[in-house]
């Protein structure tokens, strides 16, 4: 019997389809932490819709992260470029200051000689102050390159340490989100089971109580009964007030199935298995006692065919409960009769 699952089925197939881009966004993101995320992506199995959508971000991604580091090596490649040309100056400059220094000890002897004049002497070392302090410059501008280098390393390692940090936040968000939908998708489906009643047993139904399609019912209502396939069938007697002290469990009994005559179908044999302690009352027999019958057989040969017996049909059963002789028989009426015949009041 199944229930209306129309809306638990839309809420399973959301939260299935939720937990898809959640896992393929884990697989992303695990590769992304990686040296080399695309041969690392390892999507699920059951995911193979969504796979290229995911592989084209998982790209698209990537290259963004690599674009970053480019513009990034570009600029220490041109602070590289910068110093490694100041470094050639230096080198040039303190070559140059070595000559001056040269020539201006040799103008510094012959001063002393008077062999050339004053003036001679101060250009030279006019010159010679002026390649130190240009030698100065160029060495101020090389440690500002190699602090632009510092600078430009650093950054672009607090930009990977980020991008990493971003990522395993994000896959840790992903991976809670993830439990979350498995344990609803559970409860779901658990609900979308019991959208399904089953029964463990194979059985014949009775008592239906809803015939058509969209039929309503409500909470803890009899829907039907079912009585299984493999067990003996028994028979629910009614045994009268008067005839219940005779009864016992154990005694033999001749089963009439109404629905096949017994003069020509035969009979089964059965055997009282339980006799109730309790009466019912019954508004036409007065008090009777429910008492349950074990069929030995639950087949009858109807025209040359084994037919069984099913649940709900009604039979007569008899009970034997002793037996008597035909005289004994014949002469209960007069030993009635003598016996209320000797009462007085």
């Amino acid at each position: 019997l199944e229930l209306n699952p129309v809306g638990i089925d839309t809420e399973v197939l959301k939260v299935s389809e939720q937990l898809a881009h959640r896992s393929l966004e884990k697989a992303r993101l695990t590769a992304l932490l990686t040296s080399a995320p695309l041969s690392h992506f390892s999507p699920p199995a059951d995911t193979e819709e969504l796979i290229e959508a995911s592989r084209a971000l998982l790209q698209r991604e990537f290259d963004e992260v690599n674009a970053e580091l480019e513009r990034q090596d570009m600029k220490i490649a041109v602070n590289q470029t910068n110093d490694e040309s100041v470094q050639e100056q230096i080198s040039n400059q303190k070559t140059l200051i070595q000559n001056i220094e040269q020539r201006l000890k040799a103008l510094r002897t012959l001063a002393k000689t008077q062999s050339i004049a004053k003036i001679d002497l101060l250009e030279k070392e006019k010159e010679w102050l002026n390649g130190k302090a240009l030698l100065s410059e160029m060495q101020g501008k090389q440690k500002i390159l190699l602090s632009e280098k510092q600078s430009y390393l650093q950054e672009k390692q607090r930009y990977m340490a980020e991008k990493k940090r971003d990522y395993r936040e994000r896959l840790n968000k992903v991976q809670e989100n993830i439990s979350q939908l498995k344990q609803e998708k559970i409860k779901l489906m658990d609900r979308q089971r019991l959208q399904m009643l089953r029964l463990p047993i194979d059985g014949v139904v009775q008592e239906l109580s809803v015939h058509t399609l969209e039929g309503v019912v409500s909470s803890a209502q009899k829907l039907m009964s079912i009585v299984p396939e493999d067990t003996h069938l028994e028979i629910e007697a009614m045994v009268l007030n008067k005839d219940v002290g005779f009864v016992l469990p154990g005694q033999t009994v001749e089963v009439k199935v109404d629905s096949f005559p017994y003069t020509r179908y035969g009979t089964l044999k059965g055997e009282v298995k339980h006799v109730s302690l309790d009466a019912v009352e019954d508004q036409k027999q007065g008090l009777i006692f429910p008492t349950r019958i074990k069929l030995m057989d639950d087949t009858l040969k109807v025209d040359g065919q084994l037919v069984r017996l099913s649940a709900g049909m009604s039979v007569n059963a008899e009970i034997k409960t002793g037996k008597r002789r035909v005289i004994d028989y014949l002469l209960s009426p007069l030993q009635q009769y003598q016996s209320e015949a000797m009462r007085e009041r």
